[in-house]
Order: C-alpha cells, then structure tokens, then sequence
C-alpha cells in the first residue's frame, strides 16, 4: 500500500490532527527513553 499519494489526497484537518498529536506522543516518549 502507498500512504504518499492517498495521504494528499484524504486530508481531513481532524485526522491530521490525530497523526500529529500521535507523532508527538511518540517523540515524547522516545526523547523520555534517551534521557
């Protein structure tokens, strides 16, 4: 499956919302282990 072309195309600003929150979440946590 190709997220690239598909992710341009479905853009509701809620579920970007969503990723981003979840990207942050997920650094938060990475950058909570490294230090």
């Amino acid at each position: 499956l190709g997220f690239g072309a598909q992710m341009e195309v479905i853009e509701p600003l809620e579920l970007r919302d969503r990723v981003l929150q979840a990207a942050k979440e997920t650094i938060a946590l990475y950058t909570k282990d490294m230090t």
